[in-house]
């Protein structure tokens, strides 16, 4: 949210109150679903939120494949 607010949350141009404010909600949805998963069946594994950015190669070529994390 912080480095990507209209990636993350769909905002454009937010101010510092606005990104905090959507964080949070971010978080509160993600443990509302994690607690939600649990009620239904508590053997559920649920995973984290992932707090990141995704890049893909443009071919499998390894060359291309080490320029995403470059």
């Amino acid at each position: 949210m912080s480095t990507q607010p209209w990636v993350a949350g769909g905002l454009l141009n937010p101010s510092e109150q606005e990104r905090a404010t959507a964080s949070y909600h971010q978080f509160l949805a993600s443990a509302l679903a994690v607690k939600a998963a649990h009620e239904i069946d508590p053997q559920n594994q649920v995973g984290m939120m992932y707090c990141g950015h995704f890049t893909y190669a443009n071919t499998c070529n390894p060359e291309d494949v080490l320029h995403t994390w470059i």
